[in-house]
């Protein structure tokens, strides 16, 4: 019964089956050929990809979730300050926050991040203005 709400991907040769929408491999490539062409060449970048696999390791959970006490694994590596943004940003560690597909998902929609409020705060490098969630290190900004 749960396989019956999955469908193929819309990249068609793709046979992988998924709730709607496109197979996470063809997602990203969809995502990246939206993006602007130097957008594309970072993620691609062997210092993105080596900063990534360090973030992954140092923090393999969600830090959102951890936050709640939930121990959930982290799939994505979030830029706090968004790329498009800050690119100067692009390879700051503290720019970097793991997170799951769920709390990676509810930032990109403007959602708050896990359960908590949403609180104002500021940058360390220039003070432009960004939004926290409950991420304890942001507290009290």
């Amino acid at each position: 019964m749960p396989n019956a709400s999955l469908r193929p991907c819309l990249e068609q040769p793709c046979s992988a089956l998924v709730p709607s929408g496109r197979c996470r491999a063809h997602a990203r490539e969809q995502s990246l050929a939206n993006a602007p062409a130097w957008v594309t060449r970072f993620y691609n970048s062997t210092a993105w990809k080596k900063l990534r696999a360090y973030k992954r390791a140092a923090d393999p959970l969600c830090e959102d979730c951890l936050a709640r006490g939930d121990m959930t694994p982290m799939r994505d590596v979030d830029h706090v300050v968004p790329l498009m943004t800050r690119p100067d940003l692009a390879l700051v560690t503290e720019n970097l926050r793991s997170l799951c597909k769920r709390c990676h998902a509810a930032k990109r929609r403007g959602a708050p991040r896990g359960l908590g409020e949403v609180q104002g705060g500021h940058d360390d490098i220039g003070g432009k203005p960004i939004l926290y969630g409950t991420n304890p290190q942001h507290m009290g900004r």
